[in-house]
């Protein structure tokens, strides 16, 4: 709630003005503290401690605002808005000091005004139109009331006016006589409009007011749907008002909660100077950010300070970062669908509000904390809003039409910062009014909100007594610091699940401790990627603790390291305390098999599940093959004895014999640990057999089986040790996944909507991994198709050398315009593809094909083609790395496979990014024949 002279007072000693020092913060290798650094750091601390004595120096000015939310339609009233604006309100104070309107439907929302968007200025004369209603009803109605509650703003404006407020300071609409009623701020999304307007009296008390607007509809970024938003400084307190227009249907529960996430997330406001605070200086500082960007080194009061976040992260605002928020507009929660449609009629014209709310499905969800959590609302007196007959009180009922239940769709709901008190937002009225232009109601609420004001003299002599206390404490010795242990040890970690530890710093001696983490040397980063601590830097008065929370997530990257056996996750973490010695923590771990990192031929040779692998030096083995060969390296030591696999295959002895085109031809195997007999039964592949089963029904076509396995390679080999198993023809991994994708069991299988192409349920996805890496088959009611789908993207994406090699990655001599191009690279691509790799390629795309093909009985609807490639080729391929580039000169179609594109030399770059550009056009087309081509054999 710091205004433009937060707690350090003078404007020579303003947060910007010390945010200006970090240029002389760091030394030239980024790692030495300055004096400049230390000073940052105490003065964060000085700026901690002012702000916990508050109470002390700030007055509370509640600030009566009207909330009010409503769906047009389309539509302008014929009839005067007078009721909604006014609703409630009595006596000669009745109009409040703030109205914030919220309109959703603005215009139509067809394709063209949607797609349109900015580019049209329907949207601009429709919000036009309603900004002068609303102001002239707001007028009108300030005229017929006496003076003092005509002009006057309440307690929240009263006393002497300060200087009008600077940077983004709302302007009066006139002199003294002028209007009572003035607009601070507005912003316009298609059919989404948000108009924030105050009394001219208090206008001077406003400042730093920031527009700004966030689009979830079509695609997650188109207009139909979304937030806007004004957020602004009352007094020293900041505030933000959303107004949102959310996911329609009753079913779509978790598309609204998906919405109410992503305007949270993305949607913010660029930081001011006036909101600049020195804390996010100091962090960046601290984190041995390099000097010269200090404007990205200012953040608005009130965000936490937050090290390891990129400055442009750093120099935005966002929603979280307010005093108090207020999320407004169409919700579109229904009641829950265990209601029947009839019975909810019945209740609302029965007026029965308690018999509903128990249904309300925003009212569950707040519960749950899948969305708005923390947030509060008004107690629901009144009737659901939508949908009613426009012209009428009557909620529809079309016997010809699509029925719709009554609900709840229009609200209102705040938060406070924990900075606040709870009770600092109090609802005086929370109803609807009885407009009938649209076909919903128009919602209402009338908050009281504490403004709070800094007393500057008070304020400056807290501060003044905090800083004597630095200053003695400064005067004391050299700093100590004392870490709770040396070394952590996370143990086993799970890909992708975070393994959280604490260590405490304590300052044991008698003066203060700024410390933090240092990269060692040689590196640039103080902590390993699959690594992340917080706070990253601190300031320790003596006899404080600090905690330290590390946070180890193994990622892709990780995963495909312990692939070839680097599966330790181990770093010496280095904490610097000037003027003190550097402290030294050891992290470590190790993480546990996973299918993900791993390679195809890994995958199809692990007949166990992934779980029961031991991570060694060569990757990871099943148990019995590294008891082997450890004892076979027992006997060669004691022997001299030859003939031991090669360090890093894996391979035990002898290996399989290969095909001609270099896949390995194992002999069939079943794998009965899978329920049903696992990936044996129908064949699927060249140079392999035993590939995975389905039902007949909408299981793909299976492809030849190969004959028996030649005779190994290699001589003999000691007693006891094994050959590695034949490889499955395509890995009970894939099995698994796919199993879940066809099977319909009452759903709609592989024509369930949105397979492979939306996002899914992270737990459903947690349950197809672990169902993955135990080779156990995913219940129908624990994982839908849909989340099967996405799992099977991400493991193909995780691999340490993706299905078509990036030796294979399309050139730049492919067209992707011209299917004769393609069609001869896709061929020429097939040819050349290792047997596995095929299997994998053929198996995936089989059930791809019957995707975009007609549902049958089993009902859903047919992908689109080119939204399923898009997916597809991200996890399909993987471009080579920018180090090395691709030649024109050759390409499969001209059958060379060791040169250009083609070079038998190249590695896996392991790069973790995604296809982008021209890359991935020709991905795309590709993958396309690969769906839709007649007449390709594969």
């Amino acid at each position: 709630m710091a205004g433009p002279e937060s707690a350090f007072g003078s404007t020579k000693d303003s947060p910007l003005s010390r945010a200006l020092l970090v240029a002389d913060a760091v030394s030239a290798d980024g790692n030495a503290f300055s004096p400049t650094h230390i000073e940052l750091l105490r003065s964060s601390w000085i700026a901690n401690e002012v702000k916990k004595r508050e109470a002390e120096y700030t007055r509370v000015r509640p600030l009566r605002s009207f909330v009010c939310t409503w769906n047009v339609n389309g539509k302008i009233p014929a009839e005067s808005i007078d009721g909604w604006l006014t609703a409630g309100l009595r006596g000669a104070d009745a109009l409040p000091d703030l109205y914030v309107v919220g309109l959703q439907e603005l215009v139509d929302l067809t394709a063209t005004n949607v797609a349109l968007g900015a580019l049209s200025d329907l949207s601009a004369r429709r919000s036009a139109e309603w900004e002068s209603l609303v102001l002239a009803t707001l007028e009108s109605a300030a005229a017929a009331l006496p003076k003092g509650g005509r002009d006057g703003a309440s307690a929240a404006g009263a006393g002497a006016g300060r200087a009008a407020a600077a940077t983004g300071a709302a302007k009066p609409g006139g002199a003294s006589r002028g209007p009572v009623f003035t607009t601070v701020g507005s912003e316009t999304m298609v059919g989404l409009h948000i108009l924030v307007i105050a009394k001219t009296a208090l206008l001077p008390h406003i400042g730093a007011v920031q527009a700004a607007q966030v689009a979830t509809g079509v695609l997650g970024i188109m207009g139909n749907k979304g937030a806007v938003a004004v957020r602004f400084r009352v007094h020293d307190t900041t505030l933000c008002f959303l107004c949102a227009h959310l996911a329609a249907h009753r079913g779509a529960v978790a598309a609204r909660n998906a919405d109410f996430g992503a305007i949270m997330s993305r949607l913010s406001f660029p930081a001011s100077v006036e909101a600049a605070d020195v804390d996010l200086a100091v962090s960046a500082a601290a984190a041995g950010r390099p000097a010269g960007a200090v404007a990205a080194l200012l953040r608005p009061a009130g965000a936490e300070a937050e090290s390891g976040r990129n400055f442009r992260e750093m120099s935005k605002l966002g929603v979280d970062h307010h005093d108090i928020i207020v999320f407004l507009g169409d919700l579109n929660y229904r009641l829950d669908e265990s209601l029947t449609i009839d019975e909810a009629h019945r209740l609302a014209a029965a007026g029965a509000v308690s018999e509903l709310l128990p249904y309300d499905q925003l009212t569950r969800e707040r519960e749950l904390c899948n969305a708005f959590h923390g947030f509060s609302e008004a107690p629901l007196v009144f009737p659901p809003t939508f949908k009613v007959v426009p012209g009428s009180d009557s909620y529809e009922r079309r016997r010809d039409g699509k029925q719709r239940a009554p609900a709840w769709c229009d609200r209102v709901l705040w938060r406070c910062s924990r900075a606040l008190p709870a009770d600092a937002v109090r609802p005086l009225l929370y109803n609807s009014s009885a407009e009938r232009t649209s076909d919903h109601k128009p919602v209402h609420a009338l908050l009281e909100l504490d403004a709070r004001a800094v007393v500057s003299a008070k304020r400056d002599a807290v501060r003044a007594e905090v800083v004597s206390m630095a200053d003695r404490i400064e005067n004391e010795h050299v700093p100590r610091l004392k870490l709770s242990r040396t070394s952590v040890d996370v143990g086993t970690v799970t890909f992708g699940r975070p393994s959280v530890r604490q260590v405490t710093l304590s300052n044991v001696g008698k003066s203060a401790a700024p410390w933090r983490f240092v990269p060692k040397p040689g590196q640039t980063a103080p902590t390993p990627g699959w690594l992340a601590v917080s706070p990253a830097a601190g300031y320790l008065p003596p006899g404080s603790d600090a905690v330290v929370v590390l946070t180890v997530v193994a990622g892709v990257a990780e995963a495909r390291d312990a692939a070839v056996g680097r599966s330790s996750l181990d770093d010496t973490l280095v904490i610097r305390v000037e003027a003190g010695s550097d402290h030294y923590l050891s992290v470590g771990g190790t993480l546990a098999p996973t299918a993900a990192g791993l390679s195809l031929l890994q995958l199809a040779r692990t007949h166990c599940p992934v779980t029961h692998l031991v991570q060694t030096p060569d990757g990871p083995l099943p148990p019995e093959h590294w008891a082997a060969k450890r004892a076979a390296a027992d006997v060669d030591r004691a022997t001299g004895a030859a003939g031991r696999a090669s360090p890093g295959s894996g391979v035990a002895t002898s290996a399989p014999a290969t095909s001609a085109d270099g896949g390995a031809v194992p002999p069939a195997d079943r794998h009965s640990d899978l329920p049903g007999g696992g990936p044996s039964g129908a064949s699927a592949g060249r140079g392999a057999s035993g590939p995975p089963t389905g039902p007949p029904a909408s299981r793909p076509e299976p492809l030849e089986r190969a004959g028996p396995p030649s005779p190994g390679a290699g001589g003999a080999r000691p007693a006891g040790v094994q050959e590695l198993p034949p490889a499955l023809p395509v890995p009970k991994e894939v099995w698994i996944l796919v199993d879940r994708i066809i099977r319909p069991d009452g759903g709609h299988g592989v024509h369930t909507p949105g397979v492979f192409t939306v996002s899914a349920d992270e737990a459903e996805l947690e349950i197809c991994r672990e169902c993955v890496d135990s080779a156990r088959r995913i219940p129908d009611d624990a994982a839908s198709p849909v989340a099967a789908g996405a799992m099977l993207l991400r493991l193909l994406g995780s691999l340490r050398e993706p299905v078509i090699p990036e030796s294979l990655f399309p050139g730049r001599d492919l067209v992707p315009a011209s299917s004769v191009s393609v069609r001869r690279w896709t061929a020429a691509m097939l040819a050349l593809l290792p047997a596995l790799h095929y299997n994998v390629l053929v198996y995936v795309m089989s059930v791809a094909r019957e995707s975009i093909k007609p549902p049958g009985a089993e009902g859903g609807v047919a992908a689109d083609p080119n939204e399923l490639a898009h997916a597809l080729a991200q996890c399909l391929f993987r471009q080579a790395s920018p180090s090395f580039i691709p030649s024109t000169a050759a390409s499969p179609a001209s059958g060379d496979a060791r040169s250009g594109d083609f070079s038998a030399s190249h590695q896996p770059s392991g790069d973790l990014g995604r296809l982008s550009g021209a890359a991935l056009a020709r991905a795309h087309a590709v993958t396309l024949e690969l769906l839709t081509a007649p007449s390709l054999r594969m």
